[in-house]
């Protein structure tokens, strides 16, 4: 997909995601039927690789609003508040597949699209959001699908939004049994 269409869907989505509580729904009901729409695996392949095109348009049009008109400018902030719409978004977008689908996995998907949820979890900013789509992410680690290192990330992640801040081991583990300890820290 070219840039100049991954900004018109960047600006459309960012557009339905600044309205009230019933356009808020509509556009619920529209990602529903977006995923619901994926018929084949290359729909649904091109779907995630979709999500994260606008997701790097999106950091890209920050990047230059803060090249061009300064840090903290009203353009950088604007920017910013739109690309924290689309994170929403695509947070959305992704829970709703993943309540669909299930986790991309490596063998159907490919390894692109298996790493573009992981990729977008990354950019939540609640434990809350977290919290729903753990099960689908610790499957897909499980299932081999998220190698340990970047499920570990993610429960740091989790980790300092609940308790506000990094935690420290006394002692070196590997990814594995860090994700263990973690688990049971965060009582998932």
């Amino acid at each position: 997909m070219s840039l100049s269409i991954r900004i018109i869907c960047l600006i459309s989505s960012l557009a339905l995601a600044s309205c009230g509580t019933s356009e808020k729904k509509d556009m619920v009901k529209k990602i529903r039927t977006e995923v619901n729409n994926l018929k084949t695996i290359e729909k649904k392949k091109d779907y995630l690789i979709n999500i994260k095109d606008s997701d790097q348009a999106a950091r890209t049009l920050v990047k230059r609003a803060e090249q061009h008109f300064g840090n903290n400018s009203p353009e950088h902030e604007l920017a910013r508040q739109k690309m924290i719409i689309l994170d929403s978004l695509n947070f959305q977008r992704i829970e709703l597949y993943f309540v669909k689908y299930g986790y991309p996995t490596i063998e159907n998907e490919g390894q692109v699209a298996a790493y573009i949820p992981l990729f977008i979890t990354h950019h939540i900013t609640n434990a809350e959001q977290f919290t729903r789509v753990f099960d689908t992410l610790r499957s897909a680690y499980k299932e081999g699908d998220l190698q340990a290192s970047e499920f570990c990330r993610l429960l740091d992640k989790m980790y300092y939004f609940k308790f506000g801040k990094q935690w420290v081991m006394e002692k070196t583990y590997s990814s594995e049994d860090r994700i263990e300890l973690l688990i049971d820290k965060l009582q998932l």
